[in-house]
């Protein structure tokens, strides 16, 4: 079993990269279309970038898995399992800010 400071660093870790992630989700397609305009990416390819944000993917499936466990536990609203299921990246971090305000973690 874990430790639960260990836990909580690692589920807020996961959290900050979600945050991250949106934004890098949101313009990916237009950065990847501009990618030999931008001199600093030059030497990136597609694939280099597809591989980065796919181990940038691993947390968010992981706070995504924790998440449900809480609802599924303690708060059983269809609504929230909407938006988790249909808004997964995008809704994640302002659930997990709803399970700590609430006090359901940590």
């Amino acid at each position: 079993m874990l430790n639960n400071k260990f836990k909580q660093n690692l589920l807020v870790s996961c959290n900050y990269i979600t945050i991250v992630m949106i934004p890098i989700s949101i313009f990916f397609p237009i950065i990847v279309a501009n990618l030999r305009r931008i001199s600093v990416l030059e030497q990136y390819t597609y694939e280099q970038f597809n591989l980065i944000r796919s181990f940038l993917i691993i947390p968010i499936i992981i706070l995504w898995i924790y998440c449900f466990k809480i609802w599924s536990k303690k708060d059983k609203s269809v609504k929230s399992f909407l938006l988790l299921f249909f808004l997964n990246g995008f809704y994640i971090p302002f659930y997990f800010h709803s399970l700590r305000k609430k006090k359901w973690i940590f």
